[in-house]
């Protein structure tokens, strides 16, 4: 009886044990965010670096938007952003710039390397530090005649940097449709961005699945963006976006004004998303980190069915 009692007491608090770390794992997954990439991530980064002088007034205090960035809108992370407008993959490859001078910029490889030097590596907590890198559409609309293969190969390299340095946990964004962008929209050479933005989307997949292979205890996984963008663009109402191919603001006609409702927009300018679409991004990729961050693992279910049976073949 007493033997009965105890069994049953020991499998009630492996139930509750079990069940915290699951709750807490699926809530709690990591206490710091840094991101690398370009001006779909830049906070401020290319604005401090110019002396405020880009981008102009027209842009949200530095952003490359009508307002916040996608990554300000996380929330639960101390984020440490090295994202700079008009960054490549890698200075090395293709030089990254704004046109103000123009005025070169660190490549995402370049950051990496900033954000090691201003790091104490002894103090860092990989297991609870994730790595988020979004670029590539730089590369080519600073050199047309780089190839899909060429700047994966390029971001591939930036990756296994980051987990050469230590990196446990990787996220990278795929390129949504370029061909969409206001910018490249009506070019003669559509065709060629739709195959662009395909082959390089799949060869990152392969790429990810190369390093991942390569690195088995750490974690690199893709953020589908252009998915999501697909959707928006396919289907803009039930996001509230009115309008998919132009932009609230053509930065290419001298003191012109934006749209009364930038939020309705896709673009806020040829090649720069609206805060609306950073919002969206901002919350898919919140949904994403919870939902797939498994590294570590939680307890499933199941394995309460194999504690009580192995508790309960005693009698």
């Amino acid at each position: 009886m007493l033997y009965s009692s105890l069994s049953y007491t020991i499998i009630i608090n492996l139930i509750i044990l079990l069940g915290y770390h699951r709750t807490n794992s699926d809530h709690i997954l990591y206490d710091t965010l840094v991101i690398f990439g370009d001006s779909n991530s830049d906070n401020g980064n290319v604005y401090r670096l110019t002396n405020s002088k880009f981008p102009p007034s027209m842009y949200f205090q530095g952003r490359f938007s009508n307002s916040r960035v996608w990554a300000e809108y996380l929330t639960g992370f101390n984020v440490s952003n090295y994202a700079y407008g008009g960054a490549t993959t890698d200075n090395n490859f293709i030089q990254g710039y704004v046109p103000l001078g123009p005025t070169g910029v660190p490549g995402v490889r370049q950051q990496i390397i900033s954000y090691w030097q201003n790091i104490n590596t002894n103090l860092t907590d990989f297991d609870r530090t994730l790595y988020v890198i979004w670029a590539g559409g730089n590369d080519y609309l600073h050199n047309r005649t780089a190839s899909a293969s060429s700047i994966t190969r390029s971001l591939s390299n930036a990756t296994k940097d980051l987990l050469m340095l230590g990196a446990k946990s990787i996220i990278i964004f795929n390129q949504p449709p370029l061909q969409a962008l206001p910018l490249l929209r009506y070019s003669t050479a559509e065709s060629i961005l739709i195959d662009l933005t395909s082959q390089y989307n799949t060869n990152l997949s392969v790429y990810i699945t190369k390093l991942q292979n390569e690195y088995e205890k750490s974690s690199i996984k893709l953020f589908d963006l252009n998915a999501l963008i697909s959707k928006v663009l396919d289907s803009g109402a039930p996001y509230g976006i009115v309008n998919t191919v132009d932009p609230c603001w053509s930065s290419q006609v001298v003191n012109s004004s934006n749209c009364s409702n930038p939020n309705s927009y896709v673009f806020f300018d040829n090649v720069h998303f609206t805060n609306r679409i950073h919002q969206l991004i901002a919350d898919q990729f919140q949904i994403f980190i919870r939902s797939s961050s498994n590294r570590h693992g939680f307890t499933p279910i199941i394995s309460l069915f194999y504690v009580a049976v192995i508790f309960f073949s005693f009698y």
